[in-house]
């Protein structure tokens, strides 16, 4: 009863605690590396289990209104939407090009980090960060593929120069 009081109270002043946002970082030795080189071990954040709990149950709140903000080329941190589906998607376009002889012009974008964000190691960032790029321009003369921070976007037409120039535009867009 005591989280329930404490969660609402949270979710209607609009505070998250600065005590749940604190992690304490744990060093995990990569397998076969060297124990004595500082580059041989990988960071792992640990959040508070409460700070968890409470964006659990965010989450959960969230969730069923996820299909309507999220674009169709999303498939990251998704239910139902694996790696494996969007790779196909790629390679099918890829594929179908080839077959039709056309030119297929492609960019791949992988965004740089934040100067503010969630912590790492939070429930919540990955489904805010989709939230925050579901806007992502689009445009009918290319194809999009999205997972999770990663981005690729191609086109493709019966002419090289046509191909590279609708790719060009969208790039444009996406820079505004």
């Amino acid at each position: 009863m005591f989280l329930v009081i404490l969660f609402n109270a949270c979710l209607r002043l609009c505070q998250y605690p600065t005590q749940w946002k604190l992690a304490q970082v744990v060093m995990i030795l990569k397998p076969g590396k060297q124990i004595e080189e500082v580059s041989s071990y990988r960071p792992i954040s640990l959040l508070p289990l409460i700070g968890k709990l409470f964006e659990r149950v965010i989450l959960n709140k969230l969730r069923p209104h996820l299909d309507t903000i999220l674009p169709e080329h999303q498939f990251g941190f998704r239910q139902k939407h694996a790696t494996i589906e969007q790779i196909h998607r790629l390679t099918d376009t890829i594929s179908h090009t080839l077959e039709t002889k056309k030119y297929c012009s492609a960019v791949f974008l992988d965004w740089l980090l934040t100067r503010s964000s969630v912590p790492q190691g939070s429930i919540l960032r990955p489904v805010l960060y989709l939230i925050f790029t579901a806007d992502f321009p689009t445009d009918n003369k290319t194809f999009i593929a999205t997972y999770a921070y990663d981005t690729a976007i191609m086109s493709v037409h019966e002419k090289a120069a046509i191909s590279s120039s609708n790719l060009q535009k969208h790039i444009t867009g996406v820079e505004q």
